[in-house]
């Protein structure tokens, strides 16, 4: 097969010879040449863009959307708690959430 043969001197027989190709023959084959590498690109850059498109197709239904006001809706109802509740974790966590961050005062005792 042509396709894999390299083109070493030594593997061609010496009784053929090749005889020189014609100038209009060198010019056809680098024409013909550069029309299918101009081919491949056109396709290349009409095919990658179309194939390797990262942006997900537009949803053909248009579904509407609509949120509440935030101070017109309901507030959430909180958890039920599941598990045993002992006595001794429920005040501390109740007083750890219920009691607020200490104020500082400012100091009156300060001379200048």
């Amino acid at each position: 097969m042509a396709l894999f043969k390299t083109r070493k001197g030594g593997d061609e027989p010496q009784a053929t010879h090749r005889q020189p190709e014609s100038v209009e023959a060198i010019r056809t084959r680098a024409r013909h040449r550069l029309i299918g590498a101009g081919v491949l690109v056109l396709i290349a850059i009409i095919g990658f863009p179309v194939l390797f498109d990262t942006q997900p197709r537009p949803v053909a239904v248009d579904i509407p959307i609509q949120i509440p006001d935030r101070n017109k809706a309901r507030p959430l109802a909180a958890p039920a708690v599941s598990g045993p509740v002992t006595a001794a974790s429920t005040p501390a966590k109740v007083a750890a959430v219920a009691s607020p961050a200490p104020a500082l005062a400012p100091q009156a005792d300060a001379a200048p």
